[in-house]
Formats: structure tokens, C-alpha cells, sequence
């Protein structure tokens, strides 16, 4: 995954010919990783989560190189237009809808699937007040791909982050909050968390199976000895301009410095700034 991307990028910046460009988009998709992204779920690790994208970029700036040296491709996946069912309006938006700017930052340190899981958690926790010693099975219902996140004893924090009954006790014990303080070997090895762990239980749910993958949907149940609180379909929910003001402040201020988001807020409205000063505080 993005061999394809990177090599037009750099293809882009470098003003290559057209036909150069094309061998080095050719080039790029020739070679590019084919992750096996859902075993990369089931048995997360340290180096091979992220989809491959690290290779892909490598792969696609290199490509770039060797067009530009002469190297030729063998066509790309836009001369076979009907191919893997893309269209010629799959194209019609090259030029005017730039992807990059849908982005935006994860609300939670965890595998995005667990997400609405997290914000579902997060609701019947302050709906009902729900005591999370008092939970006898937590039962997430989601689309199919999600439910192969089974691993109950992350030894990592990459395991951490795609394992969905670690993320779900997680978020349990916080009141319906998963940070970076979730992934610590501490935290990890939390018989409490272990223990909560072990009483999740995945399902496929139908209607959000029916919707994956336009949407990412997660049911929640928390069953306790005197009833059983059922959440609704929950979805992905972006971060508002308040949130993300406070987890770059968290993020940023703990690692940094007190002080050091609104030191680089300041920084980055300043237009004639060197990137040296830009980029002091991650100086060692």
C-alpha cells in the first residue's frame, strides 16, 4: 500500500515527462507490498502492522529512481480501466478531491475497528453508571474482519492496540477512555484488565457486516447479574477542534515540556521562522 501514491508524488515534485511518470507509477505497482493485512490483525507485531506502508512509500520513491534512469514499467492499473472494478469515474475526481485533507487524528491509540467500541463503552458507562467489577460478559457485535482481534494477553503495545478485548476492558476500567497509559507494560499486565479481558466475547453483527467497509460499526453489551445494557450501532466519530487541542496538548506536554503546544502554535504562524527553530523542541 502506498507504492503507487508515493511514486507519483515524487514524480509530481521531480516534473517528470508523462511517460516517465507512467513507468515509475508502473514500477511502483509491480513491486509493491501485498500485506497480508488480516493476519497482520489476528497475530499483530512490532513490524508488520501499518499495512506495509513504510515498504510501500520505499518501494515507490525508489521506482521514481529507476524512471527516472531510464528503468520502463509495463503500464499501469489506468490502462486497464475496468480492472479490480475501477471505472472511469473512479478518475473523474483526480485533480480536484485531494484525500490527504479527509485525514485526521485517531481519538484513540488503538486499531481504528475498536473505536466506536470505545465511544459505545464510553455511553453506557454515563447512561447508567456502570461498575465495571460488576460486569460478567461484555459482548461486541461488529463486522466480520474485526472480530479475528481475539489476542487477551498483548505482550506488546502493538498487541495491545489491535487486540479488541484488551481495548474493551481497557476502556471499561477508564469510564470509556483508551490514551497511551493503556499500552504500558503496566497496564498490559493488569490482572484486573487480564481478567476483564477474558469475558469479552465477539460476534458478527449483521447490519454492521451489511455496512463494512463504508462504515466501521460496533454494538456493545454489558451483561451484570441484574441486567444487561445494549447499546445501539455506534460509528467513527471524529475528534472536535477541543479534543484535538488536548491531545496534542497531552501528547506534545508530556513528552516535551509543559508549555511546548502553545510554544509551537506561536512558532507555526510565524511564516519567515527557520525549521530549525520550528523543530527545537524535539532537539536533543
Amino acid at each position: 500500500m502506498g507504492a503507487v501514491g508515493a511514486a507519483a508524488g515524487v514524480a509530481r515534485a521531480r516534473e517528470f515527462a508523462p511517460d516517465v511518470a507512467a513507468d515509475a507509477v508502473g514500477i511502483a505497482e509491480f513491486n509493491a507490498p501485498i500485506a497480508p493485512v488480516m493476519r497482520s490483525l489476528a497475530l499483530p507485531s512490532s513490524s508488520m502492522t501499518k499495512d506495509g506502508i513504510g515498504w510501500g512509500g520505499f518501494v515507490g520513491a525508489t521506482a521514481a529512481d529507476l524512471a527516472e534512469r531510464g528503468f520502463t514499467g509495463s503500464g499501469t492499473v489506468f490502462d486497464e480501466i475496468e480492472y479490480e472494478g475501477l471505472d472511469r469515474t473512479s478518475l473523474d475526481s483526480l485533480g480536484e478531491r485531494y484525500y490527504l485533507l479527509d485525514g485526521d487524528y485517531k481519538p484513540y491509540p488503538a486499531c481504528r475497528w475498536t473505536h466506536p467500541g470505545i465511544d459505545a463503552i464510553a455511553a453506557q458507562v454515563a447512561d447508567h453508571d456502570v461498575d465495571p467489577r460488576s460486569v460478567e460478559v461484555v459482548r461486541v457485535g461488529t463486522h466480520e474482519n474485526a472480530t479475528v482481534m481475539t489476542e487477551r494477553r498483548p505482550s506488546t503495545p502493538s498487541e495491545a492496540e489491535y487486540s479488541f478485548p484488551y481495548v474493551a476492558a481497557r476502556a471499561l476500567l477508564n469510564g470509556g477512555n483508551f490514551t497511551p497509559a493503556d499500552l504500558t507494560w503496566r497496564a498490559r499486565e493488569d490482572e484486573t484488565t487480564l481478567a476483564l479481558a477474558d469475558r469479552v466475547e465477539l460476534a458478527v453483527d449483521e447490519e454492521a457486516e451489511a455496512r463494512y467497509p463504508e462504515e466501521y460499526l460496533v454494538r456493545i453489551e454489558l451483561e451484570t447479574p441484574s441486567r444487561t445494557y445494549e447499546s445501539g450501532l455506534f460509528g467513527l466519530r471524529p475528534l472536535t477542534a477541543d479534543e484535538r487541542e488536548q491531545k496534542w496538548e497531552g501528547l506534545l506536554d508530556d513528552a516535551l515540556g509543559p508549555g511546548t503546544t502553545a510554544t509551537l502554535r506561536e512558532r507555526i504562524e510565524d511564516d519567515d521562522l527557520p525549521i530549525e527553530e520550528l523543530l527545537a523542541p524535539w532537539a536533543p
